[in-house]
């Protein structure tokens, strides 16, 4: 899947964020909002109070998760950095150690760490060298890519916001970037 965006969408695991939350502030139990307080949303000029106690049995099982509800940036890989990104101990640290299998590649200057200045192209050999490292690291649980372009190059233009006269240019940038990967790659992403 190609996302493209400026400024790159982050998307909350609801699920997850509730669940870091209710395991931050656990304690025997929890009691939100603290009754008959000034600051709570929920106060009214009436005397009453909403309370509310919650109890977390670690000992229960209520619900497996695939191992891709979580996930990571990828920065080296985005950032281009060949040596830096296809080094043996950064995939056995992503690996085997953290067991990332769903990652996002993503790094604010992909665009002009992946493209030439000089043919306003992809640069298919490094784009290789890079998810190729993955394929070498990852043989026994592949990974699954989200494959971000979070800005166009500066070659393309050097500001904020995309003048609506090269969005045809930078669209087609984006079908090049889902053809090498896919097509003449075949990466499925």
């Amino acid at each position: 899947m190609i996302m493209v965006s400026k400024p790159t969408l982050s998307v909350l695991l609801l699920p997850l964020l509730s669940l870091v939350c209710l395991t931050c502030c656990y304690d025997e139990a929890l009691s939100y909002p603290p009754p008959n307080s000034s600051s709570s949303p929920f106060s009214s000029s009436s005397s009453s109070s909403l309370s509310s106690n919650i109890t977390i049995s670690w000992d229960t099982h209520v619900h497996s998760t695939s191992p891709l509800m979580f996930g990571t940036n990828d920065f080296l890989l985005g950032g281009g950095s060949v040596s830096q990104a296809t080094q043996p101990a950064y995939h056995a640290l992503m690996h085997d150690l953290l067991n990332v299998r769903f990652v996002r590649v993503h790094n604010e200057g992909l665009s002009d760490n992946w493209t030439n200045n000089r043919t306003k192209t992809w640069n298919a050999t490094i784009i290789k060298e890079l998810y190729d490292s993955y394929d070498k690291a990852y043989t026994s649980t592949p990974v699954t890519f989200i494959q971000t372009i979070p800005t166009w190059p500066v070659w393309m233009f050097d500001g904020k916001v995309l003048p609506s006269s090269l969005w045809p240019e930078y669209a087609q940038l984006c079908a090049d970037l889902v053809k090498i990967l896919n097509i003449d790659q075949k990466r499925s992403i």
